[in-house]
């Protein structure tokens, strides 16, 4: 605004020192407040609310695959990617402390008997391992001494493309897990 020397963001808009994105940002923004406010008074009369999805959240404090979190939940992979849309890639981020992770309703008590069957079992946590990638080595040949899949390498490490650099150092998640219900 300084620097075009506009008042508000109307003026602003209208000066065209705005991306076409941002300048209709704003306008969609109040636009939508206003319908939700009222939606009658708009012409949503026959709005049909989905109701809310019901979950139960678990504190995990060690860096999980979606896959063991689904097995010890006694859900599957796809109902853990619906409750949880912040998780991008096939595991708890391993950067994380603790990570709050939301579980189908019902299914808290299982987990809870499942992580304490196998805390005595043993005491099975993940970790993430770092490889660092030498002369000769592929993705695919790293995946397969980890016992990886390819994909899932390649997801963890947010990589687009399977050709790595010598030197070049790969995050790999050892599966296990330790958490409780929140």
């Amino acid at each position: 605004m300084q620097r075009s020397g506009a008042q508000d963001f109307w003026s602003l808009s209208q000066k065209a020192q705005l991306r076409e994105e941002t300048r209709n940002f704003a306008p969609k923004f109040v636009a939508v407040t206003l319908i939700a406010t009222d939606p009658q008074k708009y012409g949503f009369d026959s709005v049909r609310y989905e109701s809310p999805l019901e979950y139960e959240e678990i504190e995990i404090d060690a860096p999980v695959k979606l896959e063991a979190l689904a097995r010890m939940a006694g859900t599957d992979i796809a109902s853990l990617r619906e409750l949880n849309p912040a998780l991008l890639r096939h595991a708890i981020p391993p950067s994380a402390k603790s990570f709050a992770v939301k579980i189908p309703a019902g299914t808290g008590a299982a987990f809870a008997q499942t992580t304490q069957s196998h805390k005595e079992k043993s005491s099975e946590s993940a970790q993430v391992v770092t490889h660092e990638v030498k002369k000769g080595e592929t993705l695919f040949s790293i995946a397969k001494r980890y016992g990886q899949e390819v994909r899932a390498l390649m997801d963890f490490n947010g990589l687009t493309d399977s050709r790595l650099r010598i030197g070049q150092t790969i995050r790999i998640l050892i599966a296990g897990l330790t958490g409780r219900l929140r």
